[in-house]
């Protein structure tokens, strides 16, 4: 409902305010020419957005019109069309030059709408003093023609909807028919294209087969991997064995080292009498000290020439002293000799007992037959070997 109307440079109006409207009837009385039909202008201005440049006061540059109603507020400034919406407990909307369109905002809080009859849209809610009744008379300033009074009449009848109903389903029929049309014609070209059944059951057979052959192609892949992880680890294998045996190649044979053992014997035997000729020696050398210490304290005949026999036997036992000790000379560098070479077997022989140990620690399936080591098996038979030390 309206509760007021004001204006402001609106045609005659300077500032005017009609308000303590009532819900029911309203009289706006006064001279002609008073302006009571601006009043009705402006109302139209704001519900409708309807402006004639000429409705500005004469002087004025801008006029405005605000309408205040149950349901909020709206005033509209022209020529520059801005408006101010204010719905009541809503913060005030603005709007600008918003063309010719109605503002849903502005029906909803004026609560007047332009109203659809068959083909044109009529102001119901305001008319002028000189408008037919019902508004067949003329239309927006124009003679209604009978065409567009029969369509108003229809559309306050209600008979334009059944009318506009019986048009949708003849064309909803006409669309309907076609479309069956052409899914018969489908059908029929899909029946031409139908594949035999006995051709379909052969396809079928076909690709159970192709899927069998997939799974075993699937599972041959499968075992080629396997396969090619085992070569794999064979070819590892294989290489440490190779390693194993050309460390095992650099050491010497049983029949050099049983040769350089005999030879360490025979040469401990000669220092064994090496030994015993050089401890003659010491005693036969005191000896012949003694007897010089002798000859000097007493120079008889008869212990001279003791002395001199046993000096002559002396000399005799130094001389062949002398050539056991060239011997043991000779022997004892022969020793040494050997017992160089029999450290340097034994170093060789702990290294590559050491490696291999390590070797076979690691190895727990023989890559050739794939039988597992017992545990301990291959250590243990290493660990037997007996090495010579430099006693023996």
């Amino acid at each position: 409902m309206i509760k007021s109307v004001e204006l402001w440079n609106w045609e005659s109006h300077e500032h005017t305010l009609v308000d303590n409207l009532s819900a029911g009837f309203n009289l706006i009385f006064g001279e002609s020419n008073a302006g009571k039909t601006s009043i009705i202008r402006a109302i139209k201005l704001v519900a409708y957005n309807e402006f004639n440049p000429k409705c500005i006061r004469v002087g004025s540059k801008t006029c405005s019109v605000e309408i205040k109603t149950d349901k909020g507020r709206v005033k509209v400034t022209r020529p520059s069309n801005e408006w101010e919406v204010e719905k009541n407990g809503e913060p005030t909307q603005f709007f600008e030059k918003i063309g010719k369109v109605v503002l849903p905002e502005v029906s909803e809080i004026l609560g007047m709408s332009m109203v659809r009859l068959g083909d044109a849209e009529f102001p119901v809610n305001v008319m002028n003093q000189l408008e037919g009744h019902f508004m067949l008379s003329e239309l927006n300033g124009k003679t209604a023609s009978g065409s567009v009074r029969a369509q108003i009449i229809d559309e306050i009848s209600g008979l334009s909807g059944i009318e506009g109903l019986i048009k949708e389903v003849s064309l909803d029929n006409h669309r309907w028919g076609r479309e069956i049309k052409k899914m018969e014609e489908r059908v029929e070209e899909l029946s031409s294209q139908k594949y035999d059944g006995i051709e379909l059951q052969e396809e079928s057979l076909l690709l159970d087969k192709v899927k069998q052959n997939l799974d075993k192609n699937e599972y041959y892949i499968v075992s080629a991997k396997v396969l090619t992880d085992l070569h794999k680890e064979a070819l590892s294998e294989i290489s440490c064995i190779n390693d194993i045996e050309s460390s095992l190649s650099g050491l010497p044979d049983e029949v050099t080292i049983d040769r350089f053992i005999e030879n360490a014997v025979d040469n401990l035997e000669k220092v064994a009498d090496a030994r015993f000729l050089k401890s003659e020696w010491d005693t036969t050398s005191n000896l012949v000290q003694e007897i010089e210490s002798t000859l000097i304290k007493e120079l008889d005949i008869e212990s001279i020439l003791q002395s001199l026999s046993q000096a002559s036997s002396s000399f005799d036992r130094l001389s062949r002293l002398r050539t056991l000790n060239s011997q043991y000379i000779e022997c004892r560098g022969a020793v040494d000799l050997c017992l160089n070479n029999l450290a340097e077997i034994e170093d060789e022989i702990f290294d590559a007992k050491r490696e291999l140990n390590g070797i076979l620690s690691t190895i727990t399936v023989c890559p050739l037959t794939q039988q597992a080591f017992s545990p301990g098996g291959c250590n243990a038979a290493i660990d037997s070997d007996v090495f010579l030390d430099d006693n023996q």
